[in-house]
């Protein structure tokens, strides 16, 4: 049985508690639980030949050009020096240079997913005061939710590294609260909205939990409108386009459904199991006059995010970029997940929490893997059509997301074209936010921002000095096809 542990206190008292020796006492003590866990954690990244993430392929293939260009082995492309958005690929071209670059990328990939689910952990249990051990289901499929998915890998990275250093932040003391300075630094390398979240809940949590209780309604109340402020603002100086799904769906469970209706099933189920508990819960404090306590720093963290992803845009226009930066609304889903699992944390834990998530989990795992196997499949063949091309060939992908998937999945061929061909639909280089730059009339890639997506639609004309050129298509609902376009598009 589950033992009662007291419910978490705010205010200054806890705050400065520190972090170090719970944490080592937590892993002397848990440390076989820890191993265990760990293994399970990881096993969707090593149960297929390939590892489905969406963007990954591309990060990968991306990382063998800058081998190239590193061995003045291509023309027209350099490598920019930038502060963001290259964590991630930084550490995949240092562990390539060692390992192929289809290993090194599997495992970064799995201590990303493991940095992500214990720095989850961890964010929930400075929220909670407690292990949240029955969450550990809920946990693992938010690891694996929709970000995960798109392959937004240094997105991904960011919110890991947010996560942990909000925990230090929250619960530490004395010099361990330097060690947050030096996770900033690294989720900014990794992806600036990883910051933005860090610094704005660092603040926070820094004035609400040392504002009493009957007053964070103020703190809570000004930053509303903080972000009332912040929305008037970007709609009047920037290109902004909003969310595309109503505001109820960025809930943080949208994290949940990805290639079909059933796993939009799945959500609802977890979110009916959350309500239950929470209704339960708040029954029991009914009984012992303690409904204040509801009203934690980590509900009013949920709440003022899940404003933000209703007041702020999807998708913004930057000066410095070609391209738009998009899909922030349910990038940002990702941390009101984790933020749904400190609300959960909160709540008395039973036994049935951790079977109820778990039969759901069970079966959101079992349909990601016949789902995931099924673009594994796809990459299979894309490898088989590639090696009927002579080397160095350009190739262009024309593979459109699933019916009612919120996936995509163009980049099946990146990876299939290292050492051998080049992915000139490669969306990267022209986009202006990722290491790899390309010069117009190269012969590697396209520099034309506009290109890649009309590439991808099966409407790109290519021009007489980029031919040849190969399309390869999805010409049934699973099987590939592989053809030479002319001047005209084929």
């Amino acid at each position: 049985m589950l033992r009662n542990h007291p419910l978490p206190q705010t205010g200054a008292a806890v705050v400065c508690v520190g972090v170090l020796k719970p944490a080592l006492q937590f892993l002397r003590t848990n440390w076989i639980r820890f191993l265990v866990i760990s293994a399970a954690i990881i096993i969707p990244c090593f149960w297929h030949s390939h590892i489905e993430a969406g963007d990954l392929g591309s990060h990968v293939y991306n990382a063998w050009l800058v081998q190239l260009i590193d061995h003045h082995q291509v023309s027209g492309l350099w490598v920019a020096r930038q502060w963001n958005n290259v964590l991630f690929d930084i550490l995949l071209s240092a562990l390539g240079t060692v390992l192929p670059l289809q290993i090194a990328a599997r495992i970064i990939v799995a201590l990303s997913v493991l940095l992500f689910f214990w720095s989850a952990f961890a964010f929930v249990a400075a929220a909670s005061g407690r292990p949240p051990w029955t969450l550990l289901p809920l946990l693992a499929m938010v690891c694996y939710g929709w970000t995960f998915n798109m392959g937004f890998c240094n997105y991904y990275l960011a919110v890991a590294l947010s996560f942990l250093a909000l925990a230090v932040a929250w619960r530490g003391s004395g010099l361990e609260l330097g060690a947050v300075l030096g996770l900033a630094g690294l989720a900014l390398l990794a992806h600036p909205l990883g910051l933005v979240w860090l610094g704005g809940a660092c603040l926070y949590i820094l004035v609400a939990e040392r504002t009493p209780q009957r007053y964070q309604i103020v703190t809570f109340g000004l930053a509303v409108v903080s972000l009332f402020v912040i929305h008037r603002y970007l709609w009047s100086h920037f290109e902004v386009v909003s969310r595309k799904h109503p505001f109820y769906f960025y809930n943080g469970m949208d994290q949940l459904v990805l290639f079909g209706p059933v796993y939009l099933i799945l959500a609802i189920v977890t979110i009916a199991i959350l309500l239950v508990a929470f209704l339960k819960d708040v029954l029991d404090r009914q009984q012992n006059h303690n409904l204040r306590s509801l009203w934690s720093v980590a509900m009013q963290l949920y709440i003022l995010l899940f404003a933000a992803v209703v007041l702020l845009p999807d998708s913004i226009k930057l000066p410095q970029y070609p391209v738009p930066v998009s899909l922030l609304s349910s990038r940002l889903t990702s941390v009101s997940a984790v933020l749904v699992c400190c609300l959960a944390g909160a709540l008395y834990p039973r036994n049935w929490h951790i079977l109820a998530l778990g039969a759901v989990s069970l079966v959101f795992f079992s349909f990601f893997f016949i789902d995931t196997a099924r673009v594994d499949r796809l990459e299979e063949q894309a490898e088989q059509l590639i090696q009927t091309l002579p080397p160095g060939q350009r190739v262009i992908v024309t593979v459109p997301s699933e019916n009612k998937s919120r996936l995509t999945i163009e980049h099946v061929v990146d990876s299939a074209c290292i050492n051998h061909c080049f992915t000139y639909s490669n969306y990267e280089a022209s986009s202006g936010q990722f290491r790899v730059r390309a010069l117009p009339g190269n012969r590697v890639v396209t520099s034309d921002q506009s290109a890649p997506q009309k590439m991808y639609a099966g409407i790109y004309e290519p021009q007489p000095w980029e031919l040849p050129i190969y399309q390869i298509y999805l010409c049934s609902d699973s099987r590939l096809c592989i053809r030479q376009l002319t001047a005209t598009g084929g």
